[in-house]
């Protein structure tokens, strides 16, 4: 993780359980049980990434799944957490492993190429403005959240796509830097838009 506090140094001193909660995610009756026993455990917090099982909503609401969360059982999630002295950092994949939201035809138009859905075109300012639709709504029920995960990992294809071709071709440009380009583009976001929380401490 990357910190933005202050010239000091940061340090991360947390034994994280990472809940990835798609597909089949838990009953909060179930997490309610597991919490003390990650505690026990020696964890103290919670790196949550939910996919298609959080609420979103407006022009979000395609990525929901049927059997996502409702924002009360979020909360009641967040407030067992802090029970058990777990921090909660809700991780949001922001380049890779964008299947759940490029596989709807609303956002389709976002991938590097085509024909799969892993990875978000990072070159299209409407992919950007996808990301802070997401990050924004997650924040809404996260609102005292001191870390944020911005994923990034396994960007397969991208380079692959007609955009990112003409970028490196004509403007000298190297994966790496479309790649470090997308990710300090949502990092500023992050840092800017949540200051003094979030804002200040993002992965």
């Amino acid at each position: 993780m990357t910190g933005g506090l202050s010239p000091e140094r940061v340090s991360f001193n947390r034994t994280l359980v990472h809940l990835d909660l798609k597909g089949a995610p838990p009953k909060v009756s179930y997490l309610a049980e597991v919490f003390p026993l990650f505690s026990c455990l020696g964890a103290n917090g919670l790196l949550i990434e939910y996919e298609d099982t959080f609420p979103y909503y407006g022009e979000l609401l395609p990525l929901q799944a049927a059997h996502a969360y409702s924002p009360q059982e979020i909360r009641e999630i967040l407030r067992l957490a802090q029970l058990h002295n777990l921090e909660v950092i809700p991780l949001i994949q922001t380049f890779g492993h964008m299947e759940f939201v490029l596989k709807q035809k609303e956002f389709s138009h976002l991938r590097e190429v085509p024909e799969y859905p892993n990875s978000l075109n990072p070159h299209k300012e409407e992919s950007l403005q996808l990301l802070k639709l997401m990050i924004g709504q997650v924040m809404e029920l996260h609102p005292a959240v001191q870390w944020f995960h911005i994923g990034s990992d396994e960007v397969y294809y991208l380079g692959k796509g007609e955009e990112s071709k003409m970028k490196i071709s004509g403007g000298g440009l190297s994966v790496e830097d479309i790649f470090l380009s997308h990710m300090k583009k949502v990092a500023n976001h992050v840092a800017s838009t949540y200051p003094g929380g979030t804002g200040d401490r993002l992965g």
